[in-house]
């Protein structure tokens, strides 16, 4: 397929997305004011994007590989930037939580986990390749357990750049966040951790921005995927 083809059917898509969701507009509007780009460079300069959810004020969530190189992380939305000041991080279970200073937007409210189910609707809300917001819809197909918890799977791909980025329920709750794509023999599976780690990582210490080291559950192996409807 020609790119030129490929650009066309991406923006025929969102088009179609669009009309879709004309219903959910007023909501739409509310979430993605939450939703922010995580931009974090490392001590070379090189720089890894993401996306992070505000939870609480001056507080925002992502996930742990998207920052835990950086030894500087700046938030960006609607072209304003806001400095992030300290980090507290729950690495094996890549949550992270940054602080930074005021931040004139609203905080999404979290969803409970035991309020989601597979075959939920869902939305989700990210920077994929640190571009502009991007929305779509997806659903819940499958709970895989974790850490007295789960790991819940969608049946919509998401992009670098997306990672952190926030799934919200048709409530406007924070249901998690997209967090890393596996691959089995034939099909792509993509994964997102549960909006109830990030609660857990709220209660880490938070200390100035450094690097710092540590393998995420499925970074490391110790993630095996088994299904829990």
């Amino acid at each position: 397929m020609s790119r030129i083809r490929s650009v066309g059917l991406f923006w025929f898509s969102i088009g179609l997305f669009c009309l879709s969701q004309a219903w959910a507009i007023e909501l739409d509007m509310q979430l993605s004011l939450s939703v922010v780009k995580v931009i974090a460079r490392n001590a070379a300069g090189k720089s890894y994007m993401g996306s992070g959810v505000i939870i609480a004020p001056g507080r925002v969530a992502t996930n742990c590989h998207v920052t835990r190189d950086a030894e500087q992380i700046v938030l960006f939305k609607s072209g304003h930037a806001y400095p992030v000041l300290k980090q507290a991080a729950l690495t094996e279970l890549n949550a992270c939580i940054l602080e930074t200073g005021s931040m004139p937007l609203p905080a999404a409210q979290l969803a409970l986990s035991e309020d989601t189910a597979v075959g939920m609707p869902v939305y989700m809300y990210g920077y994929p390749f640190a571009l502009g917001m991007r929305s779509r819809p997806t659903s819940v197909v499958a709970f895989h357990p974790y850490h007295a918890g789960h790991v819940f799977e969608i049946d919509a791909g998401f992009m670098q750049g997306a990672s952190g980025g926030g799934i919200f329920n048709e409530a406007g709750e924070l249901v998690g966040l997209m967090t890393f794509i596996g691959k089995d023999v034939k099909d792509f599976h993509f994964y997102a951790i549960p909006a109830e780690w990030l609660v857990k990582a709220a209660q880490e210490p938070f200390v100035a921005i450094h690097a710092f080291k540590g393998l995420s559950f499925w970074e490391s192996g110790a993630f095996k995927p088994e299904t829990e409807h």
